[in-house]
């Protein structure tokens, strides 16, 4: 994580909370937690909780579904400022 990386700073503040202020933003950037994954790596994995907000910031994902027997069809491809989290849902 970059530590120069701060709430008040942040590209995206404007796109998720740009009505927040003071101790609210405080609020949510004190739980924010910055993760890199390798490719090929599971960000969320289909049929799990969703306990965390999760956007992506950077990169490229595959957000797909596995049937049965266990094959995977590709339902999007999720871009930089896409709610990985909340396309898990199914």
């Amino acid at each position: 994580m970059d530590p120069s990386c701060t709430c008040e700073l942040c590209e995206l503040k404007g796109l998720f909370f740009e009505n927040l202020e003071g101790e609210y933003l405080d609020m949510v950037c004190s739980g924010k937690v910055e993760k890199e994954f390798l490719k090929g790596e599971s960000i969320v994995k289909e049929g799990t909780n969703i306990y965390d907000f999760v956007y992506l910031k950077s990169g490229l994902v595959k957000l797909y579904h596995s049937d049965h027997s266990g094959k995977e069809q590709i339902i999007t491809i999720a871009k930089p400022y896409d709610y990985v989290s909340l396309l898990s849902v199914c």
